[in-house]
């Protein structure tokens, strides 16, 4: 009887695993239940945009004002980059070209810098005396130096952008 009753919760977990799309039990003809790990589904990017990690990219060559950069991004699902890594930062740096808005903002508070999709601002990479934290400049670029660091321009400055979205 104790067999059975494991047998059964056995059977109950797997399922449930099954309908999570974690495993798919498969019984063998002695009603032993065999999980079959399934592969995850491969995260992708719509077309013209690049996979990096659980993020897509799109690098859009026209240049524009951060503002209508920034609502570029979000007809397209998403926000002006934010960065949150050395790694984030190096692989942007690969795909740009010359200086492109990204996602950070201090218009409401100077110095008070914070990203249009909501995370935190956990990592940065300002070039040497920046920001200068005057309210005018108040929008967040990446220059075109070797090393890509960020600088913080009047809004109305055009440039290219750099969007990013979840992955689907």
């Amino acid at each position: 009887m104790l067999t059975v009753s494991l047998l059964v919760c056995a059977m109950m977990a797997l399922t449930q695993a099954d309908h999570d799309g974690v495993l798919k039990g498969t019984a063998t003809e002695a009603g032993e239940v065999s999980p079959v790990f399934r592969s995850r589904r491969a995260l992708v990017c719509p077309a013209g945009w690049t996979l990096h990690g659980q993020r897509c990219f799109y690098s859009e060559a026209t240049a524009m004002t951060w503002d209508l950069a920034e609502a570029n991004c979000v007809n397209k699902g998403g926000h002006l980059a934010s960065i949150h890594s050395l790694e984030e930062q190096l692989y942007i740096k690969d795909i740009v070209a010359g200086i492109v808005w990204i996602g950070g903002s201090a218009c409401k508070v100077a110095g008070a810098w914070s990203w249009t999709d909501g995370t935190p601002v956990d990592y940065r990479t300002w070039c040497p005396t920046k920001p200068n934290d005057i309210l005018s400049d108040c929008c967040m670029q990446m220059t075109a130096a070797v090393d890509k660091c960020w600088d913080d321009l009047p809004c109305p400055a055009s440039h290219a952008s750099i969007c990013a979205k979840a992955a689907i």
